[in-house]
C-alpha cells in the first residue's frame, strides 16, 4: 500500500510539473485505491483487458498485464541543475512481477 501511495503522489507531482494541474489529497487517495483494485483484478483474471486507461482523467494508461516471457522496463530520469548532473534509473520486471534487473547511472558535466 505504501508503494502505491508513493506512486500516486509521484503521479500528482508530475501532473503539476508538466501540466500545471493541482491534485488534492482526496484525488491521490482515490487514484491509489483504484490502482490497487485494478491490480487485484489483473492478478485474479486471465481475461481482463490487457490495457486500460479509464482510471486516470488525463488518459494516462497505468496498467499493462504482461504475457509470459515479456519484460517490462520502467525508466526514470532526474535532472540536478545546480550541480550540472543528471541520472537515469532502470528497473526490469518479468511477467510474474519478479525483478530481472535494476540499474542507476549518474552523469555530470566536468568543468575545467
Amino acid at each position: 500500500m505504501v508503494a502505491v501511495i508513493c506512486w500516486a503522489i509521484w503521479w500528482a507531482q508530475n501532473k503539476f510539473i508538466w501540466n500545471k494541474k493541482i491534485s488534492h489529497v482526496n484525488d491521490v487517495v482515490i487514484l491509489a485505491k483504484m490502482y490497487l483494485e485494478l491490480q487485484k483484478n489483473v492478478q485474479l483474471k486471465d481475461d481482463y483487458p490487457p490495457l486500460f486507461s479509464d482510471v486516470v482523467q488525463d488518459g494516462t494508461k497505468i496498467l499493462v498485464k504482461l504475457q509470459e516471457n515479456q519484460i517490462k522496463i520502467n525508466i526514470d530520469v532526474a535532472l540536478f541543475i545546480a550541480t550540472h548532473q543528471f541520472g537515469i534509473s532502470l528497473v526490469a520486471h518479468d511477467h510474474l512481477g519478479d525483478l530481472v534487473e535494476a540499474r542507476t547511472f549518474l552523469w555530470w558535466e566536468r568543468r575545467t
